[in-house]
Parts: C-alpha cells; structure tokens; sequence
C-alpha cells in the first residue's frame, strides 16, 4: 500500500490516479475528515481532479474475481466484435466477454 505524499499551491487544480496491481481493481476514493473516512460524489473514477487544498485522499482497491479479468478498453487498443447477439472485445490476441472473462 504505497503512500503519496505531496505539497500543491492552495486553489491550483490537481489530478491524481489509482492504478491496480495486477489481479487488484479500484474501486474507489474516500478523503479524510478527522480521522473519519468520507465518501463523495464521483468518487469512482480512477483520475479524479480537484483544487489544491489541504486534505488527503484514500484509493480503495479489491482483488478480482478468479476467471475475470479487468482490460482498460479504447477505440485504438482493441477490436470489438458483435456475434450472434453478445458483444466480443479482443485485445493483445484474447477474446473476452462484456464481463471480462476470457473465453478464447
């Protein structure tokens, strides 16, 4: 669990990133108010920009589930394929399901 620790000019916009470990997904933010973590809104995405203030911010991680892989997905790195009714998503030679399990 690493820790980041960094000092921004107040006000100044800033974006963080949570990125897995293999075999881990992120699941969310939380900040710290006290010592009590806080949920907030759009607290599920793995960049999250906001203005410079003093506060710290918490990624939370889970490890996937056995068969099912976590593939990041965009126009250029994949191909996507829609057979008899299921949508297909190959990537780096595997072909997976729109739950991200392998099945070829």
């Amino acid at each position: 669990n690493p820790v980041v620790s960094a000092n921004f000019v107040e006000g100044v916009p800033v974006t963080i990133k949570a990125e897995a470990n293999a075999g881990y997904h992120f699941v969310e933010w939380v900040y710290l108010d006290g010592n009590k973590e806080k949920s907030f809104s759009g607290n599920d995405k793995e960049t999250y920009e906001f203005d410079a203030e003093e506060i710290t911010y918490i990624a939370y991680f889970e490890e996937d589930e056995e068969g099912i892989e976590s593939i990041q997905i965009s126009e250029d790195n994949c191909q996507k394929i829609f057979l008899e009714g299921t949508l297909y998503i190959i990537k780096n030679g595997k072909t997976y399901n729109v739950l991200g399990e392998l099945v070829k």
